[in-house]
């Protein structure tokens, strides 16, 4: 099995009540996305020991989640990576938005009561990257590769938990004062806890694909809507950027770059064909929330409570919210176990509201972005020219679009 840090026993100062514990881990993290490895800094930081069991071998190559809203980067400046982060993300400070061809205006970030006053675009695998990188160097955290976690037995006190190497097929555990499943929406830990939630699919499908950019579009995002289908375009670092259109098939004959492509070039005159491609997928929008986010000495956060649509790019924000709010409850929870349950109790309500919210704007921003036919064109038009973009609206709609205004 691939181990990426120290082992238990020589990791870093830890308190008395965790020694009496007989726990080798304080927690286990299963899931080693984004999400999972902030929460294990988190609690890293305060000198808990955490496992962190992570399925694939090695980080996706893919560019998923892109968005890094202030917020999350006030998040991370308190594990000294908010400047890391913005030195290889770009600066997103500008949006210009269209009908068809024609423009309708702009969103400015450079304004919003920020200390980040932009919305930072970073692959994910570049962040994967700059949370390993952090972990390597943490005492307290251990974070073991190609581990997929097979299943858990809660008993007093404690919460044993069993994972197989991927590679030898060979088992392994270990017990710890609580398990945390953020291993994404098809989450084991839920299945094994048996925790229920609610699905519903959006009808529109969408296409995407990072490609050279050769837009001259610079460090702006451009939105493009139209009775067809929108089309969204994002910077990344290295040269390229991310086309985004929506679609009827997520896998058309020719290919998604060439779908991309193609959409690209009917609805807004840009020619991609030619120009390498780095990353493509195809999805289809789903919502979900758990009917609960714990279960005795099990927590759930991120993807595995909860899943929106990833229009306005809120999807990982919200995750990074949620470890941020579950940090200080688990590290109470360490110190007075009999406060857990009250303590989940008040991270779950924070985290249903906030989640509630981000989610509607999300499919607010779907259904106006993503209607289609005349009617709907015109409609959209109003709203946007006439409403969204007025000059004393449009600094409400960037702070509502960096995730400023979301209940904490």
């Amino acid at each position: 099995m691939r181990r990426r840090s120290r082992s238990p026993i020589a990791m870093g100062p830890v308190g008395d009540d965790f020694e009496r514990s007989g726990c080798d881990a304080g927690v286990v993290v299963v899931g080693g996305g984004p999400v999972g490895l902030l929460l294990a800094l988190l609690l890293g930081r305060r000198g808990v020991r955490v496992w962190v069991l992570e399925r694939r071998p090695s980080p996706p190559a893919g560019s998923l989640a892109i968005g890094i809203t202030p917020p999350s980067l006030a998040i991370l400046r308190g594990l000294g990576l908010d400047q890391p982060f913005c030195a290889a993300g770009v600066r997103v400070q500008t949006v210009r938005v269209y009908e068809g061809r024609q423009p309708l205006g702009r969103v400015e970030f450079s304004r919003i009561p920020a200390e980040y006053p932009f919305v930072l675009s970073l692959p994910q695998a570049n962040t994967l990257a700059l949370l390993r990188r952090r972990i390597d160097a943490d005492p307290c955290v251990r974070l073991l590769t190609g581990a997929e976690f097979i299943g858990y037995r809660q008993r007093p006190g404690a919460v044993d938990v069993r994972w197989r190497d991927t590679a030898t097929g060979a088992e392994s555990g270990t017990t710890a004062a609580y398990l945390l499943g953020c291993d994404g929406h098809d989450s084991a830990v839920r299945r094994q806890a048996g925790i229920e939630g609610r699905t519903h699919r959006y009808r529109p499908r969408f296409m995407m694909a990072d490609i050279d950019d050769h837009s001259g579009f610079g460090d702006e995002a451009h939105l493009y809507f139209g009775e067809e289908g929108s089309v969204e375009s994002f910077p990344l670092p290295g040269g390229l950027r991310r086309w985004v259109v929506q679609t009827d098939s997520l896998r058309p004959p020719e290919g998604i770059a060439a779908g991309v492509a193609d959409h690209v070039r009917r609805r807004t005159g840009i020619e991609l064909a030619g120009y390498p491609v780095r990353f493509e997928s195809a999805f289809r929008p789903t919502r979900f929330l758990v009917r609960s986010y714990h279960q005795g000495r099990v927590v759930l956060c991120g993807d595995a409570a909860h899943v929106m649509s990833p229009i306005g790019g809120q999807g990982m924000n919200i995750g990074f919210a949620d470890a941020a709010r579950l940090d200080p409850a688990l590290a109470a929870s360490l110190a007075d176990p009999s406060r857990a349950q009250t303590e989940f109790a008040a991270y779950e309500a924070s985290r249903r509201r906030a989640y509630r919210a981000a989610a509607r704007r999300a499919a607010q921003a779907m259904w106006l972005g993503a209607g289609r036919g005349r009617a709907h064109a015109a409609l959209r038009f109003f709203v946007i020219s006439r409403i969204l973009l007025l000059p004393r609206v449009r600094p409400r709609v960037a702070a509502r679009f960096a995730m400023l205004t979301l209940p904490a």
